[in-house]
């Protein structure tokens, strides 16, 4: 699988990083709580809501990566006429919509 070269990776702004890291908090917690209501052999139905919630919160934080990653690279690969990274790029958008 060919990922994108990042080369600051976590170069987020300080709000945007805390966001990101209290909606991974909260989906470290759902993780936990599916656990339990799996060796609690709760309704299924509870257990796969938990898990649809998760799945949701993990995309947001793809989404908001990835438009980070966007707003500082497109424009710098656009001037570079760099079509090679501008490909990667879209190659990994493209991935993110089969999420």
């Amino acid at each position: 699988m060919e990922m994108l070269n990042l080369e600051k990776p976590h170069c987020l702004d300080p709000t945007s990083k805390k966001k990101l890291v209290d909606t991974l908090s909260n989906i470290e917690g759902n993780v936990r709580e599916i656990k339990c209501l799996i060796q609690k052999e709760q309704d299924f139905e509870d257990i796969i809501f938990q898990i649809i919630a998760s799945k949701a919160a993990l995309k947001s934080v793809v989404f908001v990566l990835f438009e980070e990653k966007m707003k500082k690279c497109l424009a710098e690969q656009i001037e570079k006429d760099n079509e090679e990274e501008l490909n990667k790029l879209f190659i990994t958008f493209n991935r993110i919509l089969k999420i």
